[in-house]
């Protein structure tokens, strides 16, 4: 395990404790208190959900499910827990929403980002995964003032496997254009057995790499066998520098 992923896993553990922390609080309220706080609640939420509907859609619904409960019976320590969660988000919406509006300045001037996102998306197409994201992507990523959601791009594109895509593309080529290059034997399960006979020469690099896991080497390598007009394309692990 990573350190960061050591840090990460303690963060969470504390966030549950302290809601739990806080559920129990909740249980002590008095009827009147808890109704009191679970509509300013259910207001709070109404708001930021008019704000922003996609967003906020559950923690509304949920807190007008639990304020209606609360009028019945008593609520259980785990619905007093997601009230304690949700209660925490709505605290930090303020400042979750200054880092939004600050990220959407930036997308919109930074290439950096909009690059990664847009190689990230190509990768994701192949996958399966953020379909309805690559959807809103698709629509609006001609227009000049359209920037997605921080909490979305972050969870896009600063995930492991996308984090690991830009890295390998970032990574310097291991040959230049007009190199010549062989097959490595590994490359028998990818490649036709034909040319592993024949001298190679590196056109360039299509600037992706293999799918859907990239990983180091896994850099494509456009090629073409001497004295032919055919190209190629290949992983850049399964070659080697040719002996000529």
């Amino acid at each position: 395990m990573t350190s960061n992923q050591h840090t990460k896993g303690y963060t969470l553990k504390n966030l549950e404790e302290q809601f739990r922390i806080r559920a129990q609080e909740l249980a002590s309220y008095s009827e009147e208190a808890e109704q009191a706080h679970l509509a300013w609640l259910l207001g709070e939420a109404q708001e930021l959900y008019a704000a922003n509907k996609k967003k906020w859609k559950w923690a509304r619904e949920f807190m007008g499910s639990i304020s209606d409960q609360a009028q019945k019976r008593s609520l259980s320590e785990k619905q007093l827990y997601w009230v304690a969660k949700i209660e925490e988000q709505i605290k930090n919406a303020p400042q979750e929403q200054k880092e939004e509006d600050s990220f959407s300045e930036d997308y919109l001037t930074n290439d950096s980002l909009r690059k990664d996102l847009e190689v990230v998306v190509d990768y994701y197409r192949t996958t399966g995964y953020w379909q309805d994201f690559i959807q809103s992507y698709d629509e609006n990523k001609q227009n000049p003032s359209w920037a997605p959601d921080k909490h979305i791009y972050d969870r896009v594109v600063k995930n492991k496997y996308a984090q690991r895509l830009l890295n390998v593309i970032a990574t310097e080529p291991k040959f230049q254009e007009g190199d010549w290059v062989q097959l490595r034997a590994a490359a028998r399960r990818v490649c036709s057995k034909r040319l592993f006979s024949k001298t190679l020469m590196v056109v360039g690099y299509p600037k992706k790499v293999g799918y859907p896991n990239p990983t180091k080497g896994s850099k494509l390598v456009e090629f073409m066998p001497i004295g032919e007009q055919k190209t190629f394309t290949i992983e850049e692990r399964f070659l080697k520098s040719a002996r000529v």
